[in-house]
């Protein structure tokens, strides 16, 4: 996973940005088990999961990027373009509400909030 270690400081930044919820190797993990889906660019990475929900909606969440904005934008319709092939329903992004500015078409449809 060649691409997985030359990305990871980006989705290192991004874990520490939000607490420390996974480790290197849980991720790596989670994508050698097919649990998660690596999107490695250039200058940026995401990282996607599936959801299935009890209705039968399927959606892939996008809940950890880093690097260039500009390059992870221009990545979106690829993205959804795969996950509609795959059968989802819905894109949903666990970020900070300054994605809603970068990605067109997406609505807020709640907030997610944090103790420690």
């Amino acid at each position: 996973m060649i691409d997985f270690d030359r990305c990871w400081p980006w989705l290192e930044a991004s874990i520490e940005r939000y607490g420390h919820t996974h480790g290197k190797d849980d991720i790596r993990h989670l994508i050698e088990q097919g649990r998660a889906t690596l999107w490695p660019g250039s200058t940026s990475v995401v990282l996607t999961s599936f959801v299935h929900y009890p209705t039968g909606m399927k959606a892939i969440n996008g809940w950890l990027a880093g690097g260039d904005l500009a390059e992870i934008c221009e990545r979106v319709p690829m993205i959804e373009d795969w996950a509609r092939d795959r059968g989802c329903h819905r894109v949903t992004v666990n970020g900070r509400r300054g994605w809603l500015r970068a990605v067109e078409g997406y609505r807020e449809i709640g907030t997610r909030m944090a103790k420690d």
